[in-house]
């Protein structure tokens, strides 16, 4: 008896859940969680009654992934992507608001995030100084603020603001640092210079 071979019955362009979701790196659960709240649905379902994902569907998904990476909530995507399948021009204005409004609230995390980054710098600074303990030399501490994703603009915004703020504690961090009179000196007069 000749084995029997086996058809594949999906259509070339679909592809299943499992594919789907290992493609685009996505939970299995999340998927189903779009498709429970309308945002996404399988192109048909094959005869066993497994979700197959088309093209579209496909290109659907990408977009929810990318638009979750970009912060917007699914509330914001399903507007989102509401107003892109309508053709207005007013929909599709509203559709760049939605993503205008969110890169301007990027924007402000972004600020908020960094002023918490200098804050921590000078507390760490500060609790070096309290604890008597300086476990960084210059070349460590520019390390690791380098590595906290400073650049030279935001290690010299950060002392212009530890000598606004505390002047005798900054002097006091960057001679625990090693720093020679002239080379404390010269950070602390270039720190008030630039915050005039």
């Amino acid at each position: 008896m000749t084995p029997r071979l086996r058809v594949n019955t999906l259509p070339a362009t679909c592809i299943t859940l499992g594919t789907l979701c290992r493609e685009l790196g996505l939970a299995r659960a999340s998927v189903l969680h779009y498709e429970s709240i309308g945002l996404l649905h399988p192109t048909r379902r094959s005869a066993a009654g497994y979700r197959l994902y088309g093209p579209e569907a496909r290109a659907q998904a990408q977009m929810i992934r990318e638009l979750r990476s970009a912060g917007l909530s699914l509330t914001e995507i399903g507007q989102l992507l509401q107003r892109q399948r309508s053709s207005t021009n007013q929909t599709a204005t509203s559709a760049t608001a939605i993503l205008e409004q969110r890169l301007l609230e990027s924007s402000v995390a972004l600020s908020t995030l960094r002023a918490q980054q200098r804050l921590l710098a000078r507390l760490l600074a500060t609790q070096a100084l309290n604890d008597r303990t300086s476990p960084h030399s210059k070349t460590s501490w520019v390390a690791l603020l380098r590595q906290a994703g400073f650049d030279d603009q935001s290690m010299r915004d950060w002392h212009c603001q530890f000598e606004r703020e505390a002047p005798t504690a900054h002097r006091a961090f960057l001679r625990s640092l090693g720093m020679t009179e002239n080379e404390v000196r010269d950070i602390q007069k270039w720190s008030i210079e630039a915050a005039v």
